[in-house]
């Protein structure tokens, strides 16, 4: 909703050639441009800015609220913490797994399971014997997805900024995986890799240990 909102404020501001730029943290400079006299913006148009500005800091603090308890409850689940201490998983992906497969992963029968659910394992195509693998299904919790897709792109980017460094590699699947495939391919292979993990995690009561001290 505070997206919607602040796109919607800078579509007005560019329907009189004031462009604000990209961030919520500059939606700040709504209130010059609402003072400016010589902008020509009507004053009808100067209140509705104001009222969707207020609008907009209402969400924050409803935000703000509901970030405080998910974090009340992380420090109170043990599953959840130890879900983010897997590499792209952090407090609302943590949460949200937690809150779909359960504290004991009892809501699926295997990490591969989970991952389908979610939708991050490609169709299938296949007849003649010959197997055709396509995009991800997307089938599932968009939102849980989402989540998981971009905390692996974020794996990928610090992964790739080791590898430009030439630093021993933290991850060497995922420095393999990305001298054969793009980068999108990657952040989607470790989003379904990070979901089998966060299944295999609960499941077996285990913590997590990252690829550099599990070998």
């Amino acid at each position: 909703m505070r997206t919607q909102v602040s796109n919607h404020l800078r579509g007005l501001l560019g329907e009189y050639g004031l462009i604000l730029p990209q961030g919520i943290a500059h939606l700040s400079d709504i209130p010059a441009f609402a003072e400016d006299a010589a902008n020509g913006l009507p004053g009808v148009l100067r209140q509705l800015l104001a009222d969707m500005l207020e609008h907009v800091r209402e969400n924050d603090r409803k935000i703000d609220l509901m970030e405080a308890q998910i974090r009340q409850w992380h420090r109170h689940s043990d599953a959840s913490q130890r879900l983010a201490e897997i590499p792209g998983i952090g407090l609302l992906t943590a949460t949200a797994l937690v809150g779909h497969i359960g504290a004991n992963a009892q809501g699926f029968s295997s990490g591969r399971h989970l991952a389908g659910y979610l939708g991050l394992v490609p169709r299938q195509h296949s007849s003649g014997g010959k197997q055709r693998l396509a995009h991800i299904s997307k089938r599932g919790d968009p939102y849980l997805r989402t989540l998981l897709v971009h905390g692996a792109r974020a794996v990928v980017r610090m992964c790739q900024g080791i590898q430009r460094r030439g630093a021993n590699p933290i991850d060497p699947w995922l420095e393999h995986l990305l001298a054969r495939k793009h980068p999108n391919q990657a952040a989607v292979a470790q989003a379904n890799r990070n979901a089998r993990i966060a299944w295999a995690l609960p499941a077996g009561n285990r913590a997590y240990r990252s690829p550099a001290t599990a070998t």
